[in-house]
C-alpha cells in the first residue's frame, strides 16, 4: 500500500490511536473500499477496507511488508515469472491454510524453506 504514496501522494502510516483508514485482510470478503470523505461518518469501530479477498500471498521485496509487492495465485513459480523488480523477497504474508516453499537452486532443487504464516523478516539464513 506504501506504493501508493511514490505516484499518487497517499501515504500510509500505521497507528493504533484514532485511524481514519482502517484496513483489514480477511480472506474470501472480496476487496472493497468506502470512497474518500465517506470514510470520516465510518464508526470508529468498523472497517474502511478490506483488502485480502482470495488465496493470494504477497511477497515484498523489503522486510516487514515494504518495498516493492507482488501478488501470486497458488501455483509453482520459477524465478523468471516473479517481477523484475523483486530481485530477493524479504517478507511474505501468507493467508491461513497455505504455505509458500522457497528453493535454493533451480527447477525447485537444493535447499528448502517452507513458511506457513505472514514473516515479517525472511532470514539471512537463506538467501532467497
Amino acid at each position: 500500500m506504501n506504493a501508493w504514496s511514490a505516484t499518487a501522494n497517499v501515504p500510509f502510516v500505521e497507528t493504533n490511536t484514532d485511524p481514519q483508514v482502517r484496513i483489514a485482510r480477511t480472506q474470501g470478503k472480496e476487496y472493497w473500499s468506502y470512497l474518500g470523505t465517506d470514510i470520516l461518518s465510518i464508526s470508529a469501530d468498523q472497517l474502511t477496507m478490506n483488502l485480502d479477498s482470495s488465496n493470494q500471498v504477497i511477497i515484498y521485496t523489503d522486510s516487514e511488508y515494504q518495498g516493492f509487492a507482488q501478488t501470486l495465485d497458488p501455483g509453482k513459480y520459477h524465478w523468471g515469472q516473479i517481477h523484475n523488480d523483486i530481485i530477493t523477497v524479504r517478507s511474505l504474508k501468507i493467508p491461513a491454510g497455505m504455505k509458500v516453499t522457497f528453493y535454493s537452486d533451480v527447477n525447485f532443487g537444493g535447499e528448502s524453506k517452507t513458511f506457513t504464516a505472514d514473516t515479517p523478516y525472511v532470514s539471512d539464513d537463506f538467501n532467497v
